[in-house]
């Protein structure tokens, strides 16, 4: 079985990328592990593919859609929340992805 990391991301024609040209990308072209993309604007329900909205309240910047986002988390298999990690609000990188299905409720 081999190590499977999935990028959800609005950009995938980006990856691999740099990782082609390390030794990941050496273990990548050896089957050492699978590098999956998501293109979240798959998710997008909307004739635009929008996959951003103002944030709550106001204030600059522009911050993801919890649906849409949802929705490519989803159509990825799900996510382990102990596996994952996510840009933070500060722009810092943040472990854990269990504060994202709690738009839902």
């Amino acid at each position: 079985m081999t190590w499977r990391a999935t990028v959800l991301t609005i950009f995938p024609e980006m990856l691999p990328g740099p990782l082609a040209y390390s030794l990941a990308g050496k273990a990548l072209k050896a089957g050492l592990w699978q590098l999956e993309t998501v293109d979240i604007r798959d998710h997008a329900r909307d004739k635009h593919r929008s996959v951003d909205d103002a944030p709550f309240g106001g204030g600059p910047g522009m911050v993801m859609r919890p649906d849409v986002l949802d929705a490519a988390i989803v159509g990825a298999g799900g996510v382990d929340p102990s596996l994952c990690c996510r840009p933070a609000d500060d722009g810092s990188i943040s472990s854990g992805c269990a504060s994202l299905p709690r738009w839902r409720e």
